[in-house]
Protein backbone atom coordinates (compact mmCIF):
# COMPACT_ATOMS: atom_id res chain seq x y z
CA UNK A 1 0.00 0.00 0.00
CA UNK A 2 1.40 3.40 -1.28
CA UNK A 3 1.60 6.23 1.69
CA UNK A 4 0.28 9.43 0.46
CA UNK A 5 2.04 12.35 2.03
CA UNK A 6 -0.24 15.81 2.64
CA UNK A 7 0.36 18.82 4.41
CA UNK A 8 -2.14 20.64 5.76
CA UNK A 9 -2.89 23.72 3.83
CA UNK A 10 -3.56 26.06 6.63
CA UNK A 11 -0.86 24.95 9.44
CA UNK A 12 1.48 22.62 7.13
CA UNK A 13 1.02 19.80 9.90
CA UNK A 14 1.70 16.51 8.53
CA UNK A 15 -0.92 15.12 11.18
CA UNK A 16 -3.67 14.80 8.54
CA UNK A 17 -6.44 12.27 8.36
CA UNK A 18 -9.11 11.44 5.80
CA UNK A 19 -12.07 12.50 6.86
CA UNK A 20 -14.93 11.31 4.11
CA UNK A 21 -15.86 12.65 0.86
CA UNK A 22 -17.51 15.67 -0.14
CA UNK A 23 -20.29 15.00 -3.34
CA UNK A 24 -21.17 17.13 -5.70
CA UNK A 25 -22.01 17.21 -9.26
CA UNK A 26 -19.11 16.32 -10.79
CA UNK A 27 -18.57 13.09 -8.65
CA UNK A 28 -16.89 12.94 -5.50
CA UNK A 29 -13.91 14.42 -3.70
CA UNK A 30 -11.79 13.05 -0.73
CA UNK A 31 -11.61 15.43 2.36
CA UNK A 32 -8.88 15.76 4.82
CA UNK A 33 -9.04 16.81 8.57
CA UNK A 34 -5.61 18.30 10.43
CA UNK A 35 -5.46 16.77 13.87
CA UNK A 36 -3.23 20.43 14.84
CA UNK A 37 -5.61 23.10 14.14
CA UNK A 38 -8.95 20.83 13.04
CA UNK A 39 -9.56 22.63 10.21
CA UNK A 40 -10.84 20.70 7.19
CA UNK A 41 -10.27 20.83 3.75
CA UNK A 42 -10.40 18.98 0.40
CA UNK A 43 -7.58 17.70 -1.68
CA UNK A 44 -8.75 18.78 -5.04
CA UNK A 45 -11.07 21.12 -5.80
CA UNK A 46 -13.35 21.89 -9.14
CA UNK A 47 -13.69 25.56 -8.67
CA UNK A 48 -10.45 27.40 -9.41
CA UNK A 49 -11.10 29.75 -7.08
CA UNK A 50 -10.63 27.63 -4.42
CA UNK A 51 -7.10 26.68 -4.79
CA UNK A 52 -4.42 28.97 -3.14
CA UNK A 53 -2.65 30.20 -6.39
CA UNK A 54 -5.31 31.25 -8.62
CA UNK A 55 -6.22 33.59 -5.61
CA UNK A 56 -2.28 34.76 -5.54
CA UNK A 57 -2.23 35.65 -9.59
CA UNK A 58 -5.00 38.09 -8.90
CA UNK A 59 -2.74 41.51 -7.69
CA UNK A 60 -0.25 40.71 -10.33
CA UNK A 61 -2.44 40.44 -12.86
CA UNK A 62 -4.18 43.57 -12.00
CA UNK A 63 -1.34 45.34 -11.15
CA UNK A 64 -0.39 44.80 -14.78
CA UNK A 65 -3.23 46.38 -16.35
CA UNK A 66 -5.76 43.43 -16.57
CA UNK A 67 -9.41 44.57 -15.79
CA UNK A 68 -11.69 42.90 -13.77
CA UNK A 69 -13.64 40.58 -16.53
CA UNK A 70 -10.86 39.91 -18.11
CA UNK A 71 -8.74 38.58 -14.72
CA UNK A 72 -11.80 36.14 -14.57
CA UNK A 73 -12.01 34.52 -17.91
CA UNK A 74 -8.34 34.00 -17.81
CA UNK A 75 -8.31 32.20 -14.16
CA UNK A 76 -11.58 30.75 -14.74
CA UNK A 77 -13.52 32.16 -11.60
CA UNK A 78 -16.16 34.77 -11.20
CA UNK A 79 -16.05 38.55 -11.94
CA UNK A 80 -17.26 38.33 -8.04
CA UNK A 81 -14.18 36.61 -6.44
CA UNK A 82 -11.96 39.15 -8.19
CA UNK A 83 -13.46 41.82 -6.91
CA UNK A 84 -14.02 40.37 -3.11
CA UNK A 85 -10.04 39.60 -3.48
CA UNK A 86 -9.21 43.05 -4.77
CA UNK A 87 -11.72 44.58 -1.68
CA UNK A 88 -9.58 42.13 0.40
CA UNK A 89 -6.15 43.69 -0.40
CA UNK A 90 -7.57 47.32 -0.05
CA UNK A 91 -9.10 46.87 3.52
CA UNK A 92 -5.95 45.30 4.48
CA UNK A 93 -3.55 48.42 3.34
CA UNK A 94 -6.03 50.71 5.30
Amino acid sequence: MAEIELLCKYCNSESVKFAGYHYNLLGRKQRCICQCCGKKFQTEYSYHAYETDTRSKILPMLENGSGIRDISRVLHIGTETVLNEVKKETDSIK
